[in-house]
């Protein structure tokens, strides 16, 4: 039996001003595990937080399946930070909770991007690919331009702003080396001028799961919409095992670890199918803080759907929703001889895939849900209604991915 995977592949399309960092290219700095214990650090990942759940909040695109990497915006949140006005600057305070100078900033950032690379030893990937693509003659501050090279990678590329053909050559061949099933068009109604900047941000996970799902239990079952009269037949994948559990009168919490317990899924599912909304709309920070605190493992049989979607959308309007809108303006990041750039959009495109290996032969088993169960299982989450997703860093408790599923699509 070959263990179970999750394999995510998300690619953060930003009109936004290029960045482009290969996980191999951030910082310079040794890697130092004792750093993430300070107050100060641990208040950056409060905020970060704060500022994940609130940009799931904010994303009009509430009625399918959904998944938004707040890391990645994150990062490239802070790394404009150092190019952009003084008004864009508040802005992104305000909305990302900086309570520090811009070098503690770009310390902590940067020491964030560093351990999810340390934990390659475990046999996880997380890897966040940006580019800063602007037209050539534009020359930023030599101050922005240094801290960028130094705590995040060599993120600028130029382009010729008369040859817009060749900047989706270019762009595809930087794409290719991470992710060589996907190709990008800027397309005409999108080609940029000489005033405008496009970031392009590349997010990959992959993790096994610490421990299998039993591929010889998969089976097909309904999967009910937020109409419990409407349903699709879907393919289940299930397993006991000894996990984080919580439950209140409105919903039930569940966590399944990856490999090493360095990251886990967790999902968040009414225990009604008509009340998704309602549980939508109360999963805040706090709300999720107290679900994960104090921490209580229960032998649980956990049944989840085999899926995989994608998604393609704008991040803008819910950036300036939040109250992020300066970037988007004329002059919002000075150059060379009184010029001046400004973000176009912020557009992301994600794939997500969860299943374990030997479930495409699945008996389909009638009447699953009320067959007995051997031995004792205290508690049972069977996620067969729209539910709420994460997939999160345990040491510091950080978000890395945030969606919601309304459908699962099954995996070819």
């Amino acid at each position: 039996m070959m263990k179970g995977n999750i394999n995510l592949l998300i690619f953060l399309l930003a009109f936004l001003g290029f960045i482009a960092c290969k996980d191999k290219k951030i910082s310079n700095n040794t890697f130092n595990e004792n750093k993430g214990n300070s107050t100060q650090f641990l208040s950056i990942v409060e905020s970060y937080n704060r500022f994940a759940f609130n940009l799931f909040q904010y994303s009009p695109y509430q009625t399918k399946n959904t998944i938004i990497s707040p890391m990645s915006a994150a990062i490239s949140l802070t790394a404009l930070y150092n190019g952009t006005t003084n008004q864009a600057q508040e802005e992104i305070s305000r909305v990302m909770r900086y309570y520090v100078t811009k070098d503690t900033l770009n310390k902590d950032f940067s020491y964030l991007m560093n351990l999810m690379n340390h934990y390659k030893d475990s046999g996880i990937k997380f890897s966040t690919d940006m580019s800063f693509w602007h037209e050539k003659s534009h020359k930023f501050n030599r101050v922005f331009v240094d801290i960028i090279n130094h705590r995040y990678g060599n993120l600028f590329h130029s382009f010729d702003a008369l040859l817009q053909n060749n900047l989706n050559v270019e762009i595809n061949k930087w794409i290719q080396g991470i992710s060589p099933d996907f190709i990008f068009n800027i397309g005409e109604s999108n080609s940029l001028n000489e005033e405008e900047m496009l970031v392009l941000n590349v997010v990959t996970i992959e993790s096994l799961w610490q421990n299998t799902f039993n591929s010889e239990q998969g089976f097909m079952a309904n999967f009910y919409y937020d109409n419990p009269s409407e349903s699709r037949n879907v393919p289940f994948m299930r397993k006991i095992d000894s996990l984080y559990y919580r439950s209140n009168n409105a919903m039930l919490f569940i966590e399944l670890p990856f490999k090493d317990n360095k990251l886990s899924f967790v999902a968040i599912v009414p225990r009604f199918h008509s009340e998704f909304r309602k549980v939508e709309n109360n999963v805040t920070y706090d709300a999720y803080k107290r679900m994960t605190y104090p921490p209580r493992k229960e032998k649980t049989h956990v049944i989840i759907p085999r899926f995989t979607f994608s998604n393609n959308f704008s991040l803008k309007q819910t950036l300036k929703g939040m109250g992020i809108n300066s970037i988007f303006q004329d002059s919002a990041f000075p150059t060379s001889e009184n010029r001046s750039l400004k973000i176009k959009d912020f557009h992301q495109y994600i794939e997500i895939k969860v299943d374990e290996n030997g479930i495409d032969t699945m008996p389909v088993v009638e009447d699953v849900f009320n067959e007995l169960l051997s031995g004792r299982v205290e508690q049972e989450v069977i996620l067969d209604r729209p539910f709420i997703f994460f997939i999160k860093e345990n040491r510091y408790n950080m978000i890395l991915l945030i969606g919601r599923i309304f459908e699962p699509i099954p995996i070819v």
